[in-house]
């Protein structure tokens, strides 16, 4: 269970691009044929990535992908790298709760609206829910990082 909870972003996202081809080509081909449901697999290639995006957040925070703060640390010691990288994590920890709030907020107003998308007529409530999952991803694989921060300087 435990594996294939650190690979949840990772099979997720791979599923969402080939989903994204799919509706891409479909489109392609319907714009070919000239047919009248052009635009429709388009718009769920874009709602594909638009979760795909969000995914992608909390698969670099748990890779560690922050390029300014190895860029920067890599000048330092061990145990400085270790301090830059808690205090990366925490910002990350800070900003990604702020805007889980608001995408809490949008969530919420999305849902109470009923919102539809323009061709599919699907509720607006499962594309804008990306956000929501995504900062919260987020933060979790942030405090992930930094208790293996912490538990590599205690070692």
């Amino acid at each position: 269970m435990k594996k294939w909870m650190d690979c949840f972003e990772e099979y997720v996202i791979a599923v969402f691009i080939c989903a994204m081809v799919l509706f891409e080509t479909a489109n392609a081909v319907l714009h070919v044929t000239g047919s009248k449901a052009v635009g429709l697999p388009q718009e769920f290639a874009v709602y594909f990535y638009v979760w795909i995006a969000f995914l992608s957040m909390s698969f670099c925070a748990k890779k560690g992908c922050d390029i300014a703060v190895t860029m920067i640390s890599d000048h330092y010691s061990k145990s400085v790298q270790n301090i830059l990288k808690m205090v990366c994590n925490l910002i990350n920890i800070a900003v990604s709760v702020c805007l889980l709030v608001g995408a809490v907020g949008f969530l919420a107003n999305t849902a109470a609206e009923g919102t539809l998308s323009k061709l599919a007529q699907i509720p607006m409530i499962y594309v804008n829910a990306a956000a929501v999952v995504g900062f919260g991803l987020c933060v979790v694989r942030n405090i992930q990082a930094l208790n293996r921060i912490v538990k590599s300087t205690k070692a």
